[in-house]
């Protein structure tokens, strides 16, 4: 069996159950959570509290937005692709632009390759949205 090739989650999915680290508002990006964790090389050993997640404080490691909101313990749906609403954090969004996340909470901003140093690409923001007042339509791609 060729480990490294081992389909977990099927590639068309746009979203996966994870285990909540804490409480996570529904439409917060989430980040991994450090942990123990870990899983064997064979699929079977898989279960979906083997991944835990919790509320963005990082603009580099989100791995997707929490469709509801969720409890310590608890399974929570999390979204990797798909057209959100999120709210502009420190800094103001524009439409076709990439995004990142602010780093705290549900809020984005605009991904600039100048100063944004290792932040990682979320996704492309289709409307505009004022900093820290405004909302934009956004695609997540993770």
């Amino acid at each position: 069996m060729a480990y490294d090739r081992l389909l977990m989650l099927d590639d068309e999915a746009k979203k996966f159950t994870a285990k909540a680290a804490g409480t996570i508002s529904g439409g917060f990006l989430v980040k991994w959570n450090s942990g123990t964790d870990s899983v064997g090389s064979d699929s079977s050993t898989y279960a979906w509290n083997d991944i835990a997640v919790s509320a963005c404080d990082s603009t580099n490691n989100v791995v997707g937005i929490a469709l509801q909101t969720a409890t310590s313990g608890q399974a929570v749906a999390i979204a990797q692709t798909g057209v959100f609403i999120l709210p502009a954090g420190s800094a103001a969004i524009s439409g076709g632009f990439p995004i990142t996340s602010a780093g705290y909470g549900n809020m984005a901003v605009a991904w600039d390759p100048a100063s944004s140093g290792l932040t990682s690409v979320i996704g492309r923001a289709f409307t505009e949205a004022t900093a820290l007042t405004g909302f934009a339509i956004v695609r997540l791609d993770l």
